[in-house]
């Protein structure tokens, strides 16, 4: 007798939970927190978090190329992309990529880590989209954007973005990295930015938390044309560079005590749902700088992330929100976003 295996209505990897018949109550999104700074757990009142007290599961074996144990970890980092990475912009047209490419993220406490798959859920049944697998940005309509992030600033995370404007990056490259990473030095220098604001948060809160720093697991949207061989060698440099105090650029450097590269993993955004999140968060400000598409240069979505976005001195201009290039010199109709969030003009 042979037994005929259950087909799924969608992938095995889709986002980690079988389809129920009966969909129970929908439990209240949690109340939108005060932001503080740096604070990943705004409005927690739990006890502090104790190494795998919650029973977590840790990375899998494949966590990175390099094979071996990971080190454990106390917070995670999800990141997604908005844009492309060619620099070739519209206005030059002939196979053109658009103005901007956005790279941003959301950091979570590692206990939230199993709660992540019902967060997207139960986003996705408070904006009338049904159970489904998955949430997608781009998928949603003008309204429903708005109505997405306002949700998700009620999320125990915190939020970044690098956003850069390609035309005047253009000359701006560090020649150091281009010349290490190959093909992809733009995506690893963007990449290097938010990390830099990612780790010091994360080390402060831990050392707050914990008394300690405490490691940070990257979790990598896969990107087409990025080699992440070349982009865990170039983050391991980085690391050794902020280590020797050698930098090159060194406004900002990763903090090497909260970083490792065995915990750096590439998946598919499609069936992980912190990516999902990060997707949410990078797209809307990407919308707020696109002046094509069917909401062109719509700024409510982003500015309603406003709460979860990461702060320093209670502002998340060049943190949280990071503009590129440095000399903030961008086009008049791009300027409101980044005016949201503290930058300021002559």
């Amino acid at each position: 007798m042979t037994t005929r295996r259950r087909k799924w209505p969608w992938p095995k990897r889709a986002i980690r939970e079988s389809p129920r018949s009966v969909r129970p109550p929908i439990r209240q999104l949690p109340r939108r927190a005060k932001a503080r700074g740096g604070d990943l757990e705004a409005g927690d009142a739990s006890p502090v978090l104790r190494r795998g007290e919650y029973g977590v599961r840790g990375p899998s074996k494949d966590t990175s190329f390099l094979g071996g144990d990971a080190p454990d970890y106390d917070y995670v980092l999800y990141v997604d992309e908005a844009g492309d990475l060619g620099l070739k912009t519209g206005a030059e047209g002939g196979g053109a990529s658009s103005k901007w490419f956005c790279l941003g993220g959301v950091v979570i406490a590692r206990k939230f880590e199993a709660e992540l798959v019902e967060w997207v859920r139960d986003l996705r049944f408070a904006l009338h989209l049904g159970g489904g697998p998955g949430l997608h940005y781009k998928n949603l309509p003008r309204d429903l954007r708005v109505r997405a992030c306002d949700l998700a600033a009620g999320l125990k995370m915190r939020g970044f973005v690098v956003a850069s404007h390609k035309e005047n990056m253009r000359g701006h490259e560090n020649k150091r990295a281009a010349i290490r990473n190959g093909q992809q030095p733009f995506y690893n220098f963007m990449l290097r930015v938010l990390l830099e604001r990612v780790t010091s948060c994360v080390a402060q809160s831990s050392e707050r938390r914990f008394g300690e720093p405490r490691r940070l697991k990257v979790v990598l949207a896969q990107t087409g044309g990025v080699y992440y061989s070349q982009t865990l060698a170039y983050i391991e440099l980085l690391k050794i560079q902020a280590e020797g105090h050698t930098t090159y650029l060194n406004a900002m450097e990763i903090d090497p005590r909260v970083l490792s590269i065995h915990l750096v993993e590439p998946v598919s955004a499609k069936t992980v749902a912190g990516c999902q999140l990060a997707d949410l968060v990078t797209s809307a400000f990407n919308n707020a700088l696109n002046p094509d598409g069917t909401a062109p240069l719509f700024n409510a979505p982003a500015e309603a992330l406003a709460p979860i976005m990461a702060r320093r001195n209670k502002i998340s201009g060049e943190f949280g929100v990071q503009l590129l290039p440095w000399s903030k010199q961008i086009p008049d109709e791009f300027k409101p976003i980044f005016r949201s969030y503290g930058y300021r003009w002559g």
